[in-house]
């Protein structure tokens, strides 16, 4: 088991290490690179590279271009999707498989008393939010996480009043691993009766 847990770290190191090589060599060359100019540049083969580039596409860090019969591939000069959380109204989470949080926005920390500080890159059990473990070990995110369900709707209480609707949406991750961004807003006056 140690073993299998030191695969995996490891991989994750060597995934980190070459989405961070195409990135730096992106943002050298501001016309964009083919995937052959990428795989040849940081030492991979073309179909690492393609799927590398796939998962920085995902996350809206880099944007594909047809230029005559290539594929060209630059840094984005469009947000990513956790860079927009500060403008959405909707309070929203984010947490991966492991089930740490990877983003959170402002109106979530208000809603919910929580901080960016003591939430993003935490477990979600050790957040001092009963409401926030009781979300993660629900069967609506189980089956988010798994991809055994796309987007669903609950009513979920956090205890200290109020309901909220909540919407489990899977995503993936700038980092290439599965997450579930959960939005909540005030439940309609008749689901707070049930």
């Amino acid at each position: 088991m140690a073993a299998e847990k030191g695969d995996l770290s490891n991989r994750s190191r060597i995934r980190e290490d070459k989405t961070t090589q195409i990135l730096d060599l992106l943002k050298e060359e501001t016309r964009g690179l083919s995937i052959s100019d990428i795989s040849r540049r940081i030492n991979l083969n073309r179909s690492s590279t393609a799927r590398y580039l796939g998962v920085l596409m995902t996350a809206g860090r880099v944007e594909m271009y047809v230029i005559g019969s290539a594929k060209v591939y630059r840094i984005s000069s469009r947000p990513s999707l956790l860079e927009v959380f500060n403008h959405i109204q909707e309070s929203v989470i984010v947490i991966d498989s492991d089930l740490t949080v990877r983003g959170i926005n402002p109106a979530c920390c208000t809603h919910f008393g929580l901080t960016v500080e003591e939430t993003v890159d935490r477990a979600a059990a050790s957040v001092s939010s009963a409401f926030l473990e009781k979300l993660v070990t629900s069967e609506t995110f189980i089956r988010a996480i798994r991809g055994t369900e796309r987007v669903s709707e609950t009513l979920t209480w956090p205890g200290a009043g109020g309901c909220y609707l909540a919407t489990y949406i899977p995503v993936m991750l700038s980092s290439g691993r599965y997450g579930v961004a959960i939005t909540f807003r005030d439940a309609p006056a008749e689901g707070a009766d049930r």
